[in-house]
């Protein structure tokens, strides 16, 4: 009698199958010709959203190879993705031919028949229902293939440990890890016995740059503050955070714990680098290659690229070069601006990429002591525009406070008459049912910062200012397509027709159909600051419509202020500035776009400090039209071409216009700054707000310059749809006095990782 098949336990790593190459375990076999594999997935350990275990179908076991996976999630939802070409970018079915392409059972099967590969869900093993068919002219794979279960865990450096049984159609033998992937799988089964797991040949790059001559001492272990050459900066843990994945950028010394890094030399004559304020280790962020990936700090787990060769390039000044990649550490564009990030390169022997060891990490005496000190929050407060925030505020004004996460909750606290200010006691997801929230009375302050964590997240609707005077802060919006199929008009935030004096800040607003966020037509003081605008959907409702923009100021809109905010993932208008209007367009940041700033011939507008990355065209402009000061505005990786003019319109010589209270930084100085500070409390923010930092960070994007369309989104549910937020509670106590200082209290809570709430 036979039983049932042994159990199997994989334990993977990696940060995911997906994108254009994968990082996983892989327990395999080469199969010719059809299969029909079916196995039961009994447990995933929850080491991150898209932590997976599934059966996987690949060309090869190369790490970019095309590929077909039926894939189960710790949230027990299954689904299929597939990458169609070698290299090529990865898709998936939320959307298919029959219902929305998911299964919520835990039984998986996948099956090759007739040249398609088709995706089975069950919640029995014996009911199946399909959940997609992939025929060959959508994924070809040869007769030869390689067959088998993976795991990945979503969380490079973390093990997620999957078990699977009732395995039948496939006996694998093999084991191997598929990509960089640290610390290493494995494969163990019911009986105890652990399978030899493969080792994948070594095909790491050896550097071809010019190496140094060692004229200098090694380095001993010990504590350091670490300048670099060029700037005289010191290495620096972003806002002095302890998670993981915080960037390494520069700042001037302080004598804080996230400046000194204590070094420790080890056994193979590399070093690891410690922030002494959190233990972690200085990490070549994914263990990517290429230039221009990011430095973090993550746990130690020892692997290539947490190890570092500390190698004199003269006297006492260093290269701090990564094991896995052979690059080195370097300040960004050689900047000597505070702020600014610390990424790799090749070695070229540029002072940016120099650094030196300073023993004494106390508070040196001989720095000025007018440097700024590292910045925690904004630049950018709310009196930074030409708007005067909420004058109307006082502590006799009406608080009212929302204790559930419902759309009528919400109308009732911002309906009625008289100044007040809108507090929560609740976070969650607020769905307004394909009808816009409108703040239709004059003097309303929604605090979104006053919620507990996560906060407040509006779906399925547009959030709008449709009256004078009020402030719109901390709250997210991601309003989708529209019930009635319509584009125009439905943007996630804005402010209406002629309203005037209204601040939006720290908003993160995403998915719109027309634009994301918007000024209204012939309206006045109008201030945008620090806001996370991002993702417009291109096709909404199954078609082309290409009107996935970030951000219009209407017609006739005079003393508009976009300061600080972050523009990513839009087709075009960053931002668009529409006949009449007049606009300061300042430090702001945009990422992957076709088309920055087009401006009507009657236009004013001052445009200062401002950072373009990721232009699809290199031969187009970035700023057309318009009579426009233009002063530090940079457009970066990838450059203009030469003969290709940065703006084409009326360029003048002065400011037309200016706040009062706005100071400019250093267009190198933006990134790391408004990457810290866009959005909706970011210093807690959720899963999709920092998933598009992290993708402008790692520079998502710019290896789809080409196709930008495989990196633009068509439909929300193509990154996961609408969120569902926990419905967290706290009680507030509003104080007797000081309530404007109050709300900037909870505000810094929120966007400072060291502040508390008052």
């Amino acid at each position: 009698m036979t039983g049932s098949p042994p159990a199997v336990t994989i334990d993977g790593g990696g940060s995911d199958v997906w994108g254009t190459e994968d990082q996983c375990h892989y327990y395999y076999e080469q199969v010719s010709g059809s299969f029909d594999v079916t196995v039961h997935v009994d447990d995933i350990e929850d080491t991150g959203d898209w932590a997976k275990a599934g059966i996987l179908v690949r060309e090869s076991l190369a790490p970019d190879a095309k590929n077909a996976m039926i894939r189960h999630t710790p949230d027990n939802e299954s689904s299929v993705q597939w990458r169609p070409d070698t290299g090529g970018e990865t898709n998936s079915t939320t959307q298919s031919d029959i219902g929305n392409g998911t299964s919520d059972g835990d039984w998986i099967r996948l099956v090759r028949e007739n040249d398609a590969i088709v995706g089975y869900g069950s919640t029995d093993g014996s009911d199946w229902a399909r959940v997609c068919r992939l025929p060959s002219s959508r994924i070809e794979f040869s007769d030869e293939t390689y067959v088998g279960l993976a795991v990945s865990s979503f969380d490079w450096g973390t093990l997620c440990s999957a078990t699977f049984d009732e395995l039948s159609g496939l006996s694998p033998e093999k084991n191997q890890d598929i990509g960089n992937v640290n610390p290493a799988g494995s494969v163990s089964t019911s009986g105890g016995s652990e399978t030899p797991t493969e080792t994948e040949p070594d095909d790491t790059e050896t550097p071809t740059e010019t190496e140094p001559d060692d004229d200098g001492e090694p380095i001993d272990s010990g504590t350091y503050r670490v300048r670099n050459e060029n700037s005289g900066k010191a290495l620096t843990v972003e806002n002095g955070s302890e998670e993981n994945r915080a960037s390494l950028i520069q700042q001037p010394y302080q004598g804080r714990p996230s400046q000194q890094w204590t070094v420790e030399s080890l056994d193979d004559g590399s070093y690891r680098l410690t922030p002494t304020h959190s233990g972690k280790a200085a990490d070549l962020n994914k263990g990517r290659e290429t230039n221009g990936a990011n430095i973090v700090q993550w746990d130690w787990h020892g692997s290539d690229n947490q190890r570092w060769n500390i190698e004199a390039v003269g006297g006492d000044v260093y290269r701090i070069r990564s094991v896995h990649s052979g690059k080195v550490m370097a300040v960004s564009d050689g900047s000597e601006d505070d702020g600014a990030n610390v990424h790799q390169m090749g070695w070229h022997d540029t002072a940016s990429q120099r650094w030196r060891f300073d023993g004494d990490t106390s508070e040196p005496a001989t720095e000025e002591p007018t440097e700024t000190p590292i910045q925690e929050t904004s630049q950018f407060g709310l009196d930074s525009g030409f708007a005067d925030p909420a004058p109307w505020l006082d502590d006799s004004v009406s608080v009212r406070t929302v204790t559930e996460p419902t759309r009528s909750a919400v109308e009732s606290a911002i309906g009625g008459s008289g100044p007040r200010v809108v507090v929560f006691e609740t976070s969650g997801t607020i769905d307004l049912g394909g009808i816009p929230l409108k703040i239709t009375v004059d003097d309303c302050w929604v605090a979104g910062q006053t919620a507990p964590s996560p906060g407040i997240t509006f779906i399925n609707g547009r959030v709008q200012i449709s009256a004078d005077n009020c402030v719109l802060q901390h709250i997210r919006s991601r309003i989708g397509p529209a019930p009635n199929g319509d584009i125009q008009g439905n943007d996630s935030v804005n402010t209406a027709y002629d309203t005037h004096n209204n601040v939006i800040d720290h908003v993160s607003a995403s998915w719109g159909t027309d634009e994301c966020m918007s000024v209204g037509y012939k309206t006045s003081e109008t201030t945008f600051t620090n806001n996370l605008v991002y993702e417009g959907l291109y096709g909404p409702y199954g078609d082309h419509t290409d009107h996935h923009y970030a951000t219009l100021v209407g017609n006739d809109a005079d003393d508009v202020t976009l300061a600080g905010n972050v523009w990513a993932k839009c087709r075009r208008r960053m931002p668009r500035l529409k006949t009449g209007s007049s606009t300061a367009v300042v430090n702001n940041l945009a990422y992957f776009f076709d088309g920055g700033s087009n401006m009507d011939g009657d236009t004013e507008a001052s445009f200062v400090g401002n950072r373009y990355i990721g232009q699809i065209d290199t031969g187009d402009r970035v700023f057309e039209g318009g009579n426009a000061y233009m002063e530090d505005n940079t457009v970066t990786e990838p450059p203009l071409d030469s003969d290709t003019p940065k703006y084409s319109g009326n360029e003048l010589d002065s400011r037309p216009l200016w706040p009062d209270g706005l100071d400019a930084m250093s267009s190198s100085a933006v990134e790391a700054h408004n990457l810290a500070n866009a959005g909706a409390r970011p210093a807690d923010r959720t899963a999709n707000d920092q998933r598009i930092v992290t993708e402008i960070r790692e520079r998502a994007g710019n290896d789809r310059l080409d196709s930008p369309y495989d990196y633009w989104i068509a439909d929300h549910n193509d990154v996961g749809g609408y969120p569902d937020l926990p419905e967290n509670t706290h009680s507030l106590t509003v104080p007797d006095s000081g309530l404007r200082e109050w709300l900037d209290a909870w505000a810094k809570a929120v966007e400072d990782p060291n502040a508390s709430p008052p």
